[in-house]
């Protein structure tokens, strides 16, 4: 039978990151309004960006040692492009050193992109260094759906009642 738990991998960055730097980024995210939905962005997204914001100043400061990295203008150009080279020639995690898809490291790269995006256009930031870096997203293959047909009839076919004492074996 199928089963769809995924473990997730344990992350390589060891310390949050610095406070400043934190606060930069939740001021550019609490002050942008989603336009589809007029609302803030979703929590789990929040956390994404923050994660993707880690692994790239881990990245930086692996690469620099010397380099201090405590606000969003100390990132460059040149680690933005760095970052995005690494990503696609390696394959891997800035997360967890694995071998990951190349639309789960692009969204690394579109996650920092629209932070520094938003924060020109808020003024909080001088320059989107990722402005000139094309990100592309490749296509995928549809998922595989867990649950048999037998199961979704089963499911498609239930009363209210039936559902609270219902398996799906």
């Amino acid at each position: 039978s199928p089963t769809c738990t995924i473990e997730k991998p344990k992350s390589m960055i060891k310390d949050g990151l610095p406070v400043k730097l934190e606060e930069e980024i939740q001021s550019i995210i609490s002050a942008h309004i989603v336009r589809s939905t007029a609302a803030k962005l979703k929590d789990d997204s929040q956390k994404k960006i923050i994660t993707s914001f880690g692994a790239f100043r881990n990245f930086v400061i692996q690469q620099n040692t010397g380099q201090v990295i405590n606000s969003l203008s100390d990132f460059t150009e040149t680690d933005a492009l760095n970052f995005k080279d690494t990503l696609i020639k390696t394959e891997l995690s800035p997360l967890t050193g694995q071998k990951v898809s190349f639309n789960t490291l692009s969204g690394f790269l579109v996650d920092l992109r629209r932070i520094y995006k938003m924060g020109v256009s808020q003024k909080k930031v001088k320059t989107n260094i990722f402005k000139d870096i094309p990100i592309e997203k490749h296509k995928t293959a549809k998922r595989e759906f867990c649950l048999t047909k037998e199961q979704v009839e089963k499911l498609r076919t239930a009363n209210a009642e039936k559902l609270v004492k219902m398996t799906l074996d």
